[in-house]
């Protein structure tokens, strides 16, 4: 809550209102300066005290407070509230070196070294584009977490200065002695970066847990509204499988298709005086078909007229049980009537998908 608390003070004091703004609210980084007293002898009595400038700077809904404390107070992050898009739109208008007011403040988020081949505006231009977001380039390795990336100026500063960042160590000392190394450097070309107050990092935990206590509650009502939800829905599953199970646990198995010869003995004279009596079961209400048959042989010897002797249809009944009377037709019981010697037959009874075969 100090940050927060921080942050929204200095919003008053500048009648900003939020100072986080949307992307679409701001193309370019604003900056506004205000002023912080700061004890530099606390411990005695009375203390004394001195201003210090402090940097609010705000962009596509990162806000970042530095503390100015490297002592430089130019050739820092471009403010683009002091240069409108009218003005930048001017033949010729170089936001770098513009100066009534300067748009470039003291905010310094990084390391720099201020050499020449650094310093110069095509250097600045050549990681940012024509717009600069800042109006320096890094000597560091490391983002400062404000919309910045390493890459865009580590390859920038090695070509200009043969230095590679990514083998210095991440310390004001190391990159003060690679900064200080390089020809025609003087004493005090390396800039610290000023001070950090506040990080988007900071500032967002502080939102998120603004967010969390406002919501938190009725976040965690409403789960355990949706868990109670689910909970019924589970039990309500698990008694529609019972239900389910209990059925078919009584419901009656059905019985296959089978036949099987009623007479004892068949003959060619019974069969053609009284037929084949089939006895079927199956399923209860199944409708069926049995046909005779005889061998193409058989039929030949005989002088049938085809092989199929007869056939008829029939309704199994509610005990899934039906005897079915096959006769053969006149012409082939004439001819069964004549023959001398057995006659084998083939039973054959046929539903929409099952055939079952008696062989006699």
């Amino acid at each position: 809550m100090t940050h927060r608390r921080t942050l929204l003070a200095t919003a008053g004091l500048l009648g900003l209102g939020a100072l986080a703004l949307p992307a679409a609210a701001a193309a370019h980084p604003s900056v506004y300066e205000t002023s912080a007293r700061v004890a530099v002898t606390p411990a005695t009595d009375p203390p004394t005290f001195t201003d210090q400038v402090r940097y609010v700077v705000a962009n596509h809904g990162y806000t970042y407070v530095l503390r100015e404390s490297n002592g430089t107070t130019t050739g820092g992050v471009v403010n683009y509230a002091k240069a409108p898009s009218a003005l930048r739109s001017t033949p010729g208008y170089d936001v770098l070196t513009y100066s009534t007011p300067s748009a470039v403040t003291g905010a310094q988020a990084h390391a720099t070294c201020d050499v020449p081949a650094l310093t110069d505006p095509a250097a600045i231009r050549a990681w940012q584009g024509t717009d600069p977001f800042y109006a320096y380039v890094p000597f560091q390795r490391g983002s400062a977490g404000l919309e910045d990336h390493p890459a865009d100026w580590l390859a920038v500063v090695q070509a200009r200065t043969g230095v590679d960042l990514t083998q210095v160590a991440d310390t004001d000392a190391a990159r003060e002695a690679a900064c200080e190394a390089l020809p025609g450097a003087t004493a005090g070309s390396y800039v610290p970066a000023d001070a950090t107050q506040t990080t988007i990092a900071a500032f967002n935990s502080g939102l998120v847990a603004d967010t969390i206590a406002a919501t938190e509650g009725p976040l965690k009502a409403q789960i355990a509204t949706f868990e109670q939800r689910v909970a019924e829905l589970d039990a309500a599953r698990r008694a529609a499988e019972a239900r389910a199970a209990a059925a078919a646990a009584r419901a009656p198995i059905a019985k296959p298709i089978a036949a099987t010869l009623a007479a004892a003995t068949v003959t060619p004279t019974r069969i053609a005086t009284r037929g084949l009596p089939v006895t079927v079961t199956g399923p209860a209400g199944q409708h069926v078909r049995v046909r005779a048959t005889v061998t193409r042989a058989v039929a030949r010897k005989l002088r049938l007229p085809s092989t199929v002797l007869g056939s008829k249809a029939a309704v199994l009944g509610g005990a899934g049980t039906a005897t079915v009377t096959v006769k053969p037709g006149r012409a082939a019981g004439t001819r069964l009537r004549r023959a001398t010697t057995k006659v084998p037959v083939r039973l054959d009874v046929v539903t929409g998908s099952v055939t079952a075969t008696v062989a006699r």
